[in-house]
This record gives structure tokens, sequence and C-alpha cells, in this order.
């Protein structure tokens, strides 16, 4: 079968990208042909540009401009270089259809079934470029497909009114199936379509930790050490590494998804690509994630983690750690992490693995 995937394939995002890796190898590994489809629209233009300063709002200020030029210039030599593995692993990695397509009439009817996800693909965008749904990925182009369907499509935060919830309900029945990541989006879109949502696992939990291991190396780190992956430039999840580690007598390695120009000490691995994300989480003693795909890759590696932090996206954690019967992982202080308490394992794999069988089914019934 030629399949298609639509999906935020050219992010410097590591859960993005490594999303998009998942899916694509397990439809491959399959004996399916598959591509994912080079959409890449014209708002997303310049967003991992090492230079942020071209790209501000004509509306920012003198001051505010002045900062971002001057964090561009100290921290240009570090963004190059992680920007460079981002599209290393993307050109090695992800098979892409030709040209990257800007618009969505532009992509060919070449493919018997495509798949929407995973990821935010769902969201509701506020660029100065582009404000609303995309509606590539809500199923409205190719228009010829004989056949569409979503795997773990997201939404992110759900700030949804009446007048989205009309392009919601109106754009579902783009889709012959549709599967969700999150409980919450299942139960919020469910009343607005006949289909039967399905809640599948994001496609990182579609590959086993040995097919992840094939991305890993021996590690350089001589030290026993906490990950921290603060997406969020949390304050109490620093506080939070730091008491683990101190706990734990290891070091604290922090990975983020801004480079700090003024930080250079080796806690802040400012230039990790994606295969190096992978042995960052496989490698490490503990971890504590503001990310739910920090989480992910803790679980995936049988890692024992908290998470913190998400405010409003934290929806999307705690649907996963509820499935799992873990919810007691996301914390919101530091004073609430117990280290005498440790997750089981056993019983958690248990149930991932009835819910990776699940996930698997709904592809297969598709294909």
């Amino acid at each position: 079968m030629k399949i298609g995937i639509i999906t935020y394939q050219r992010s410097h995002n590591y859960g993005a990208v490594l999303q998009a890796y998942a899916l694509l190898s397990t439809l491959k590994k399959n004996g399916h042909d598959v591509e994912i489809v080079d959409y890449w629209p014209h708002y997303r233009d310049g967003m991992y540009d090492n230079l942020k300063y071209k790209f501000l709002p004509n509306d920012i200020s003198v001051i505010d401009k002045t900062k971002t030029i001057v964090t561009d210039f100290l921290s240009y030599e570090r963004r190059i270089r992680r920007s460079k593995k981002f599209e290393n692993f993307i050109k090695s990695r992800l098979k892409l259809t030709g040209d990257t397509i800007k618009n969505g009439v532009d992509i060919v009817d070449k493919f018997d079934l495509i798949i929407y996800g995973s990821d935010q693909i769902w969201r509701y965008n506020n660029y100065n470029l582009f404000k609303g749904f995309d509606p590539v990925y809500w199923g409205k182009f190719p228009i010829n497909c004989p056949k569409k369907i979503t795997y773990a499509a997201s939404m992110g935060v759900m700030d949804i009114d009446d007048s989205k919830l009309t392009f919601v309900k109106e754009n579902l029945s783009n889709f012959d199936n549709i599967s969700v990541r999150e409980s919450s989006l299942k139960d919020l879109i469910q009343p607005l379509t006949d289909k039967k949502i399905d809640q599948v696992l994001d496609p990182v939990f579609l590959l086993s930790k040995n097919e992840w291991n094939e991305l890993t190396f021996k590690s350089k780190i001589n030290r026993k050490y906490v990950l921290f992956y603060n997406l969020l430039s949390s304050k109490e999840g620093t506080l939070m590494a730091d008491t683990i580690a101190l706990k734990l007598g290891c070091k604290v390695i922090e990975i983020s998804g801004n480079i700090q120009p003024l930080k250079y000490s080796n806690r802040f691995q400012q230039t990790t690509g994606p295969k190096e994300y992978v042995n960052l989480f496989k490698n490490a003693e503990f971890i504590v994630s503001t990310s739910f795909h920090g989480v992910a890759f803790s679980i995936v590696f049988d890692k024992q983690f908290y998470a913190l932090g998400m405010g409003k996206n934290s929806s999307r954690v705690q649907s996963l750690l509820d499935k799992l019967k873990i919810s007691n992982r996301l914390v919101e202080k530091t004073s609430e992490i117990n280290l005498d308490s440790k997750i089981n394992y056993i019983s958690v794999n248990e149930i991932l693995n009835r819910e990776i069988e699940n996930s698997f089914k709904f592809l297969n019934n598709n294909l």
C-alpha cells in the first residue's frame, strides 16, 4: 500500500521529528511504501531560522528587539550546530516527498491512504501570518485520496469557542476513521460526529525499546545524571532536578527548546540533536520533564521520573499517566516528590502493552 503521512516533519522539536520517525518506521517495517508529505506552509517559514530578530513583529519595542539581536549574536554558533543535527536527521531518517509543499492544493493525489498525525496538527494557530486551524491538517487536501484517517491527532491546548467547534464538526467528515491521542480531545469531539473516535498512543510507543536503541550510541558522560528536559524554562523544575540529583549523588544534565546564550557549563546540553536526545533518556538515572514527549521517552526506557509545570498543557500528560495508573508522577512542587515511591514498570508495561496492541489494531484495521 502507498501511504502518505501529514504531520510536523520539519519542526526542530525533538518530540515532533521523533514521532514522525516512529510512525514512518512502524509502517515501513510492515511492508508498506511510505512517504511523509513535505507540507510546510508559508506561515512557518523562518520559524527555525538561526537569526530570530528577522521575524519579530513590527510593533515590538526597540529594547526587546535589541535584546533579541544580542541573544542571536551570542547563541548563533550553537544554534547552527543544533539546526544541522535536526536537518541531518530529517534528511537521513525521514523519507519526504520531493519539493516542499506550501499550499494544500499542490499535494499530489498519489497515495492509497493518507494518515494525518500525530502531534498537535489540530492546534489553533496564532502566528503573525496566519491565525486559525490549518485546513490541510483537517483533511481538506489532497482532494481525491481514496482514504484518509488520523492517527493520534492532538489539539494541544483546547481553548475552543463555538466558532471553532463549528469548524471542527464540519471537518471531521473529511476523515474515514479518526483516532486521537488524548482522552480530553476524544470527549470533546465524539459528540460532534457519528464516527467512533478511538484513543491511541503516541507513535513513539509503537517502536520497542530495542528499536529506539538503534539510534543510540555509547555515552560520553562519565557520571550518573538526572536529566532535566526544561522545555518551559521552569524554575520549579530546576529546583526539583537539583534536589533529586543531590539526593541520588548525581549531576544534572539539562536540555531545553531554546539556546541559553549565557549558559556555558557542562550542565546545559544546548546543541543536542534528535539522536542525542534519545541517548540522554536511555542513559539517565532519573528524569524531570516539562514536556509530553519527555514523559513518553521516560516510559519507553522504564525510567523513574516526575513531570511538572505544564499548566494548560498538562492534559496531554495527565491523559497518558491516568491510562498507565501513574498519575502521581505529575506534580507542581518539589515538595510533592517522594524518591522512595518507585514506578512499578512490571504493571505499567502490562497496561502499556495492551494499549500498544490496541493502537496497532487501529492502524491495521485501516491498512
